[in-house]
């Protein structure tokens, strides 16, 4: 009988959960929104994941992005840098700028 109950909550569990399916995009020009629409997909972009972007190379992107993205209406997820990040190291320094470079 538990194991009946069980079941069923698993299977109304199930029917909340939505997927979502996104495609990743390492730099601006691979994304195109209207194509994004066509497949109903959202996206994931990977263009800020160089730790050594400058600040107004930065900025131009977000621009653009902004403009692009302005009536997306699916899911839109961003990928920051992350290598050699160490935000629980025990040098304070290193945990700052690992800090620093994930926002």
């Amino acid at each position: 009988m538990k194991l009946l109950h069980i079941t069923g909550f698993i299977s109304i569990l199930w029917r909340k959960i939505k997927l979502k399916i996104v495609k990743c995009v390492s730099t601006i020009e691979e994304f195109s929104p209207v194509d994004f629409k066509k497949l109903n997909i959202g996206v994931e972009i990977q263009d800020f994941v160089e730790p050594n972007l400058k600040e107004i190379e930065i900025e131009k992107l977000v621009s653009q992005y902004k403009t692009l993205l302005r009536d997306f209406p699916y899911t839109k997820s961003l990928h920051g840098p992350f290598l050699d990040l160490k935000p629980v190291s025990p040098d304070e320094d290193i945990r700052n700028i690992s800090y620093k470079k994930n926002i």
